[in-house]
């Protein structure tokens, strides 16, 4: 831990928004209790009274057992069953005969667990351990005034611990409580978690039977030997069964399947509303549905990566919510909800294809050192995507409720809500491994890496007054230092947070620019930014410009002068730099453009790109297609347009604009126009696929001497698609 010489009045002037841990989502159980013995599951139901039955072996239901009255808790025995009810706790056979009564055992108890001779009765912040082969009380376990008695208790008979919540008591812990197996008598005190009240009452636990581990109903597990954290599990926990080097979890939908270090072996996605999971053998048994009694059986080789959406296009309307360039060029574009990375190569000057990601996404951030693309839901499931992959694997579990993902080249940090306010964590980018973490920290919303400093940027948002901070990560993965601005209520606190690459320069949103070792605030542009980038020592940034559905960029001299502004189509969406050049990434009429200027922002340069609506189509299919021949340059270019074809679509119709004004066109005719900087001539196409053997391919060339030449022809190919279909089947 840190700061924790932080005084009172400094608490009172810095509270931060995220602090403080909600409550586990709530969930009803369609059970009271879940057991297993004997191969057999148990289920102890309050309405109607009775203890429904599950065989592993078969697969099957056995005949419920009918109990006579309200149930409240379930432990089982190596020859039998205990149940307590409101009036009377007894004992049973396997098959519900044989009924004893415990009559020193303490009526309506909020909870029983059992070791193979004793049997432990919790009520009223107390525990009472009753022999079972005779039925007297041998220990009465108090507390000072019952906070060190839990409830909702796991026993684990190998290590000879009880574990559960403490009762009564804000913030409330795990606790541990040991006891004898060959006396039954249970230890003096209590071994609570280190951390009181930094992570979440999980509520309900399930404790591995050598007692190694304990998983908690919030989706943390802990080690049991001394409470400490070992990982999150990927979401809120319904039910967990452990075996020798495997977990099988139920979550809300979804079945997961964990190592012993809980890495993700695979899920089973799509089950609808699950309760519980057992092991039987090879498979995997999943009880849902809203009473729980519909099951399915999926063999654990069933178990696979999470899906993941169909990619959508690049060349359909999107609105990036995070933008960023690997050090190869490459452009990765997310937007938050469709679980989409379009990735655009800048030196080829075209689309790789798009990353389809799993549909409950929330964040993602580029390393852009290694080209990797790391993945994370709130729930706490951390994945990558390595360099050339069009697929994530699982990384790592971190806690949930997960804020903040943010790449440090081999590393990636996270920001979640555990911890005294909030915890910052390391983990290697390769092996998942948790290499650090620190807590007393604040729910940054976004953080940016400084290679050159080894600094992770961020804002501590939600704390008045809010600030700069960094946070400096070493090469193995651990926070070696800290620092802040030093205005506490000057910084400017607008996104994005831009580092000169040699790390001298930090620069806001709000044109706010910062030195980058002391964090001194040393001036201001004068005015905001959407995105910023430097070439070399010279910085470049891009906003809306004051003409609507247009951009402005800037470049500013050493003294951060303006010396040069241009402007450009399109609304702002990020700015790059890469190989000595400019790259803006605007979004024109809904669509997401490219567009590459030399770093004095001056020149001549017309770039065309040209989209088909299929790259595959039988004959009569409807095609449309979308071109543009764009300005980028500084002044007025003549350029000569034609859009030609290879052969003629049939029903071909032509629609053709220079900035939003209809000109005449035909396909084949050259067009002679002279385009101001910054213009724009647009084209649609529409029209059938013609019967061919050969490929239609349809080209906008743009005839003009400019600076770049490769960028001024653009070809769209759509394949005749020659599948014969009869009878409803497909032939060749």
């Amino acid at each position: 831990m840190r700061k924790l010489f932080i005084t009172l009045l400094a608490l009172a002037f810095a509270c931060p928004a995220f602090a403080g841990w909600g409550s586990t989502p709530p969930y009803t159980s369609p059970w009271i209790d879940k057991a297993e013995a004997n191969g057999v599951v148990y289920l102890l139901r309050s309405f109607p009274f009775e203890l429904a039955r599950y065989d592993l072996a078969t697969k099957s239901w056995l005949a419920p057992i009918e109990l006579a009255s309200s149930p409240r808790s379930l432990a089982t025995l190596p020859d039998g069953l205990v149940i307590a009810f409101g009036t009377k706790v007894s004992r049973f056979d396997f098959n519900g005969g044989n009924e004893q009564i415990l009559e020193n055992a303490w009526a309506d108890p909020s909870d029983i667990a059992a070791d193979d001779g004793y049997l432990f009765v919790f009520k009223n912040r107390e525990i009472q351990s009753i022999r079972l082969s005779d039925g007297v009380q041998v220990d009465l376990y108090t507390s000072f005034g019952g906070y060190d008695t839990p409830d909702e208790v796991a026993l684990s008979p190998g290590a000879n611990q009880l574990f559960g919540w403490n009762v009564g008591l804000s913030p409330s812990d795990i606790l541990r409580i040991g006891y004898d197996p060959a006396t039954g008598l249970i230890e003096d005190a209590a071994l609570s978690s280190p951390y009181h009240g930094d992570y979440p009452r999980g509520g309900k636990l399930w404790v591995e039977p050598s007692g190694q581990r304990l998983f908690d109903r919030a989706g943390i597990a802990y080690r049991g030997v001394d409470l400490t954290y070992i990982s999150g599990l990927g979401g809120y926990v319904r039910d967990a069964v452990f075996r020798t080097g495997q977990t099988l979890l139920a979550r809300d939908d979804r079945a997961a399947l964990l190592d012993a270090n809980q890495r993700e072996l695979g899920v089973v996605d799509g089950l609808g509303e699950i309760h519980g999971v057992a092991f039987a053998g090879n498979d995997a048994v999943i009880f849902g549905g809203i009473d729980g009694t519909t099951v399915t059986v999926r063999p654990l080789a069933s178990f696979e990566k999470p899906q993941v959406v169909e990619p959508s296009s690049p060349h359909a309307a999107y609105a990036p919510t995070h933008a960023a360039i690997s050090d190869a060029g490459v452009a990765h574009l997310f937007q938050l909800g469709t679980s989409t990375v379009h990735r655009f190569d800048v030196n080829a000057w075209s689309y790789l294809p798009s990353i389809g990601l799993p549909p409950e996404t929330d964040f993602v951030s580029l390393d852009t050192l290694n080209q990797r693309l790391y993945v994370a839901q709130t729930s706490g499931r951390i994945s990558v995507v390595p360099q050339g992959g069009t697929r994530d694997t699982f990384l790592s579990h971190a806690p949930p409720d997960l804020i903040t993902l943010g790449a440090m080249d081999n590393h990636v940090m996270t920001a979640d809500l555990t911890g005294a306010w909030e915890s910052h964590r390391v983990f290697n980018g390769t092996s998942g491994l948790e290499t650090d973490w620190m807590d007393w920290n604040y729910g940054a919303q976004n953080f940016t890496w400084s290679r050159s400093l080894r600094r992770q940027f961020f804002f501590r948002d939600g704390t008045s007054p809010i600030d700069l901070h960094y946070e400096e990560v070493s090469a193995d993965g651990h926070i070696v230092g800290e620092g802040e601005s030093p205005l506490h209520g000057g910084v400017e606190a607008v996104y994005p947070i831009r580092v000169q690459p040699a790390g001298a320069y930090v620069l806001l949103g709000s044109g706010q620019i910062f030195d980058g070792i002391s964090i001194a605030l040393l001036g201001s542009l004068g005015e905001s930014m959407t995105d910023a980038a430097w070439v070399g020592t010279s910085l470049f940034t891009m906003r809306p410009s004051t003409v609507a559905g247009r951009s402005e960029l800037v470049r500013w001299s050493s003294a951060f002068v303006a010396a040069n502004r241009i402007t450009i189509p399109g609304t702002p969406v990020a700015l790059f730099a890469h190989a000595g050049q400019i790259i803006a990434v605007t979004r024109v009429d809904g669509f997401v453009r490219f567009f590459r200027y030399a770093a004095s922002l001056t020149g001549l340069n017309v770039s065309s790109t040209l989209h088909a609506s299929h790259e595959l189509a039988p004959a009569g299919t409807p095609l449309t297609w979308n071109g543009s021949v764009s300005n980028e340059g500084t002044s007025a270019t003549p350029v000569t347009i034609t859009i030609s074809f290879n052969q003629l679509p049939t029903s071909l119709t032509l629609i053709c604009e220079i900035d939003g004004t209809p000109i005449a066109c035909a396909a084949g005719t050259p067009i002679p126009e002279s385009l101001n900087s910054g213009s724009s001539f647009s084209l649609q196409a529409f029209g059938n696929m013609p019967s061919t053997s050969e490929p239609l391919i349809a080209q906008l060339t743009a005839a003009v001497s400019d600076d770049r030449p490769e960028d001024n022809q653009a070809t769209a190919t759509v394949q005749p698609d020659h599948r014969i279909f009869w009878s409803g089947f497909e032939g060749n």
